[in-house]
């Protein structure tokens, strides 16, 4: 990597870069269809998810620095989900996302790592503008968004879905 890709705190979690090793601790988050129901691509096998990893984070963090965290408990030392930043070509976009297990839900957490890698998006990596992608249905994610302080910018078509778009842009 041509530099090392930052390791984020919160109150409850650290975030770090994604390792081969946690495969299987995250495809027992993703192959869940109350989690992945509204994920584009879900996972349906173990080698998807070591190939989401080897062939999309590990790769992007070369390229950009920054990508998809793992979200570690910090009282458990457990790989509970993932957050982070990924640039989308598709958009020419840098995309904020928040997976957790549903042990995890209506904590506050996905609002917690949410926010560090928009703190780290902002001090950090001096991006201008971030944007958060979620399904209209998915009324959840679009609170956390709000929560945020992302405002509404409209609804876009993305991987053959319908997407509502959300950003922060760096003052």
């Amino acid at each position: 990597m041509s530099k090392e890709i930052a390791t984020l705190e919160t109150e409850r979690t650290w975030l770090r870069p994604f390792t081969i090793e946690d495969a299987d601790s995250l495809y027992t988050i993703v192959k869940r269809p109350d989690v992945m129901r509204y994920v584009a691509h879900p996972h349906r096998t173990l080698e998807e998810t070591q190939n989401t990893i080897t062939q999309g984070f590990l790769p992007h963090y070369v390229q950009h620095n920054y990508g998809r965290l793992a979200v570690i408990e910090k009282a458990t030392n457990k790989l509970i989900g993932y957050s982070g930043l990924k640039h989308l070509p598709e958009i020419d976009e840098v995309d904020l996302a928040y997976l957790l297990h549903p042990n995890y839900w209506g904590r506050g957490l996905a609002t917690e790592v949410a926010q560090a890698c928009l703190q780290h998006a902002e001090q950090e990596l001096k991006l201008k503008r971030v944007v958060g992608l979620a399904t209209p249905s998915n009324k959840a994610s679009i609170h956390i968004l709000n929560k945020l302080g992302m405002q509404y910018e409209k609804n876009i078509l993305f991987w053959g879905e319908e997407y509502q778009q959300h950003a922060w842009v760096n003052k």
